[in-house]
């Protein structure tokens, strides 16, 4: 359980970033306060800005989006260019997804969802079938189409696999409102504002996979299934044995996407943080 609470701190400013190509050239101003200006005529989010305030002084991280003809995302870099590189490339029913020195390949089933996926050890490249010290993932869907379990397995020496941990995902009111860990049966609840977005989520992390389908927002079937029907209002971000509950507010351009989100941390804690998206 302790690896969905940092997740979900890590991916608190991702939640919300789109890869759908929308047809209406009539634009949007979508500013909002955007230091990045005015949107443009598609959904697709070309660049999340994050700043936080640390001392007397604001630190800015910037995260950007690079897209294919179909509008499809093939690389997501930090910092504009110099931090981390992650790249995606589609093949038959298949995403690999390579960063930060893990290269993860997803296999889709007939609904364009992730049914299972390979992770390879540090620095090395998936191999089929996949080699020792690699992961393997499941994902299991509703009837509704919403991720309801993860599972994860290592590949041992001898090809044979161990289970390392396994999530279930309660949904509730078209959002995940529980997640619980079935080995311990600890659970974490999420809580949703009364708002919805037609900004669509990001691409699959190679480093933490499925959890961000229970940050999803958006009205489209996404690689892990159908994403929340509304907003995340609270997240827990879990650093060592603490965790702080961080809450989330929201301003919609013209359009309905997100233009801006206020992270707002409890007293002490490293927040609280402004997080701005620009719009092809």
């Amino acid at each position: 359980m302790q690896k969905i609470l940092v997740v979900l701190g890590c991916a608190g400013m991702l939640l919300t970033a789109c890869s759908k190509t929308n047809n209406n050239n009539n634009g949007g101003n979508g500013s909002g306060g955007n230091p990045g200006g005015p949107s443009g005529s598609t959904d697709r989010i070309r660049q999340i800005t994050l700043i936080t305030p640390i001392g007397s002084r604001n630190d800015t991280g910037y995260q950007n989006f690079v897209y294919d003809a179909q509008g499809r995302c093939t690389q997501y870099t930090q910092n504009n260019g110099t931090g981390p590189v992650t790249t995606y490339t589609y093949g038959t029913n298949t995403v690999t997804s390579d960063g930060g020195g893990f290269e993860t390949k997803y296999f889709l089933n007939a609904s364009g969802n992730a049914d299972s996926a390979y992770q390879a050890p540090f620095g090395a490249t998936v191999t089929l079938p996949p080699g020792s010290g690699s992961y393997i993932y499941k994902y299991f869907y509703n009837g509704s189409g919403y991720l309801v379990k993860q599972q994860q397995f290592q590949v041992n020496d001898d090809g044979s696999t161990t289970e390392q941990e396994a999530e279930t995902f309660t949904i509730s009111g078209g959002n995940v409102t529980l997640v619980t860990d079935s080995a311990s049966q600890a659970s974490i609840s999420l809580t949703y504002t009364n708002q919805t977005t037609t900004t669509q989520p990001l691409p699959p992390d190679p480093l933490v996979g499925a959890a961000l389908s229970f940050l999803n927002a958006g009205p489209s079937v996404t690689l892990f299934g159908k994403g929340n029907a509304n907003l995340l209002a609270v997240f827990p971000e879990s650093i060592g044995n603490t965790t702080t509950n961080i809450k989330l507010t929201y301003q919609l351009d013209s359009q309905g996407r997100i233009s801006k989100t206020l992270e707002d941390t409890p007293a002490g804690a490293s927040g609280p943080a402004t997080v701005y998206y620009t719009y092809y």
